[in-house]
């Protein structure tokens, strides 16, 4: 596509510093990393207020999920098509009015079409990647996919914080329902500082909405069979349905795509040898650093004479707080790193780091300081992948697919921790005590040996991966050709 837009605007036009437009994207993306994680504290209280079950309850959880999958590749390419930051003030817009009206909601299913709308937030990153991307250097790029990656890893744990300090006020459920509404709002208007010239579109240029909506049903699809598979039953018509259902149409999207002069994906680039590896790590990386995420609380939280280390509530929470910080600080890094050892070498630290804490978790559970330790090595792991595989994408695609491209990733890791939370979780549930009803160690032990395995995939891949960069940067210099 030949289109000046202000996804596509040249370096010596751009009025607008790469500081100044870095710190307006920042603050909408410190509170996608509250909305995170705000709701999960709360979720009784609204049951109590609604007077709801928790079948009913779940469905907040569920079109959030649904909406994540269907708005993640819609936006993205709307942003490559008609400006990046025309299309992401039209989407924080949506999540600040999701926010508000959950904030305000008098019903329950006017709070679950909220969370609906809130789920438009999964494609910030796609659009901020390429509204920098155009915009300015490879090295400010490179640096913008740390800072940002990095400033949504410490939203998440100013959430935790804030939403634990709120709710210990009077109305503190209150309170906290508005902290995205209020941060939210600031953001989408902190978003005008980034101008941006008039778009004008190439006249050729168009969205494959068939494309768009075959990969926004078979992705919901199949994450909605996930997200419901420990309720149905995993061997339940429904479930197997639903989610052959999303596989199916997910293969006639890629059917589709590979005979439409303009698709939604240009399947062939985007899947590439290049990027394949990248979608393979982060499926695993997310699929173990989502999925544990209730595994590591609840056996923090299992009694002592059940093996567990038989912590309070809060204790996690303190003792998780450091895992927050060591991915905040290595992503922060991440960049400088990346340009001194290349990021598919930063990447192996990663998955190296995810192999060496998840494993060591099978032999060093039995005392809180090792299991800290270890703890802590899988999280600065991930702070590596968070970082690095986002800014390897960002390279490796053309200028007008940079949302996309990177939208396909943030579906990856989507399905990869939807399917590793219900994974693990169908492991714990097959693993407890007949007379406590509690997981036992041996099936936390199950689920650490599992994550370990994983880690030896993923480290291989990545290792292959950088291996193979390396000989073709090599060949490149001998025979003076391009590696591209």
């Amino acid at each position: 596509m030949t289109t000046q837009d202000d996804t596509q605007l040249p370096m010596s036009a751009g009025r607008i510093t790469f500081r100044l437009t870095l710190t307006s994207l920042i603050i909408t993306e410190l509170f996608s990393g509250v909305l995170q994680v705000y709701f999960a504290p709360i979720y009784p209280t609204l049951a109590k207020q609604f007077d709801v079950n928790v079948a009913t309850l779940s469905w907040a959880l569920t079109g959030y999920a649904l909406a994540t999958a269907v708005f993640t590749p819609l936006f993205a390419k709307l942003g490559d098509v008609y400006g990046h930051s025309k299309v992401l003030k039209i989407e924080v817009a949506i999540v600040a009015i999701g926010c508000i009206l959950i904030a305000v909601a008098p019903v329950f299913w006017m709070l679950v079409v909220g969370r609906i709308l809130q789920g438009a937030f999964a494609a910030y990153l796609p659009l901020m990647f390429g509204l920098i991307h155009a915009r300015h250097t490879r090295g400010e790029t490179t640096r913008a996919v740390s800072y940002l990656s990095g400033v949504l890893i410490f939203g998440i744990l100013v959430g935790l914080l804030a939403t634990s300090l709120i709710l210990g006020l009077q109305n503190g459920t209150r309170w906290v329902l508005w902290l995205p509404a209020f941060g939210t709002t600031a953001g989408f208007l902190l978003l005008f500082i980034v101008r941006a010239p008039k778009v004008t579109r190439a006249p050729d240029s168009r969205v494959d909405w068939m494309g768009a909506i075959l990969l926004a049903v078979g992705f919901a699809g199949l994450i909605f069979g996930i997200t419901k598979g420990t309720g149905w039953g995993w061997g339940s018509f429904p479930t197997i349905a639903t989610i052959v259902a999303g596989l199916v149409i997910l293969t006639i999207w890629v059917f589709t795509a590979l005979h439409t002069k303009q698709p939604m994906v240009d399947v062939r680039y985007v899947f590439r040898r290049l990027l394949v590896p990248v979608y393979i790590i982060g499926f695993i990386i997310y699929f173990g650093a989502v999925g544990a995420q209730v595994v590591t609380s609840t056996f923090m939280g299992l009694p002592t004479d059940q093996g567990g280390l038989g912590l309070s509530g809060s204790e996690i929470g303190f003792l998780l707080l450091p895992g927050y910080a060591v991915m905040f600080i290595v992503i922060m890094f991440t960049a400088r790193l990346g340009r001194a050892i290349g990021f598919r070498w930063t990447m192996f630290l990663g998955c190296a780091a995810f192999l060496i804490g998840y494993g060591g978790l099978v032999f060093t559970h039995g005392t809180l300081a090792g299991f800290l330790i270890f703890l802590w090595i899988a999280s600065g792991g991930f702070g590596f992948i968070e970082a690095a595989t986002r800014t390897v994408v960002v390279n490796a695609l053309r200028d007008n697919e940079i949302a996309i491209g990177e939208g396909v990733y943030e579906l990856s890791i989507t399905v990869g921790g939807a399917i590793g939370s219900a994974v693990l979780a169908a492991i714990m549930a097959s693993n407890v005590a007949s007379t406590t009803q509690l997981t036992t160690v041996g099936g936390y032990v199950i689920i650490w040996s599992l994550l370990g395995v994983l880690g030896v995939v993923a480290t291989a891949v990545s290792i292959g991966y950088a291996i193979v960069d390396k000989t073709r940067h090599t060949a490149a210099a001998t025979t003076g050709n391009s590696i591209d």
